[in-house]
C-alpha cells in the first residue's frame, strides 16, 4: 500500500454546504468507503451509488449531527490534552483530494498540527460510554491500551504502531471482561 502525504493533496474550500455536497458527489469519501465495505450502520453500497448519480436531495443535519458538530472544538481540546498532539481545524467545507487518485477524497474534522495525520472527532454513544466506564482505571495495562487505541483510532499512529493498536484492543477486551 502506498501512502500519499496530505501535503500533496489538492485542497478545495467550499463556502456553502450545498456546494460542498455537490463536490462530494465526484469522489468517494471516508464515510462512503465504510458503506461500500459494509461497515456503516447508516448507508449501504447502493445508497452511496445513488448519492453520486441520483438527484441531489435535501439533506439538513439532524439534531444529533448538529450536536456532534457543535461538540467538535471541545472533543479536539480533550484529544490534545489526552495525547499531547496539537490539532487544527481545516474548515467545515474543505475537501482534500488524493493527488494520485482523484476519486478519493475526505473532509477531515481536524488535522495534526504537522499536517501529517487526519483526526476524526466522534461523540460517544451510550453503549460505548458504558464500555469505557467499565474499564478499571486502576489497571495500568488497560489505561495504556486505552491511550494506544485512542491514538490509533484518531489516525495519529504511524505504520510501526499497528501492532500496538491490536494489542490495545485485546487488552481493553480482556479488561472489560474482568471488570464487567
Amino acid at each position: 500500500m502506498t501512502t500519499v502525504p496530505l501535503s500533496t493533496a489538492r485542497i478545495t474550500r467550499h463556502y456553502s454546504r450545498d456546494a460542498w455536497r455537490e463536490a462530494r458527489r465526484r469522489s468517494i469519501g471516508a464515510s462512503d468507503a465504510a458503506a461500500i465495505w459494509g461497515a456503516s450502520g447508516w448507508n449501504s453500497p447502493y445508497s452511496v451509488w445513488w448519492s453520486k448519480v441520483g438527484p441531489m436531495e435535501a439533506d439538513e443535519p439532524d439534531v444529533i449531527q448538529r450536536v456532534g458538530h457543535a461538540m467538535e472544538p471541545l472533543i479536539a481540546e480533550m484529544f490534545t490534552e489526552a495525547t499531547g498532539v496539537a490539532v487544527y481545524d481545516p474548515g467545515d467545507f474543505t475537501i482534500y483530494t488524493n493527488s494520485e487518485l482523484d476519486c478519493m477524497a475526505c473532509t477531515p474534522d481536524r488535522l495534526t498540527a504537522d499536517g501529517m495525520a487526519v483526526v476524526e472527532l466522534k461523540t460517544a454513544s451510550f453503549s460505548s460510554a458504558t464500555i469505557g466506564r467499565r474499564i478499571s482505571l486502576s489497571d495500568p495495562d488497560a489505561v495504556a491500551a486505552s491511550n494506544d487505541l485512542l491514538r490509533s483510532r484518531a489516525g495519529v499512529h504511524r505504520r510501526a504502531d499497528y501492532s500496538t493498536s491490536s494489542r490495545a484492543r485485546n487488552v481493553l477486551h480482556e479488561s472489560s471482561q474482568r471488570h464487567c
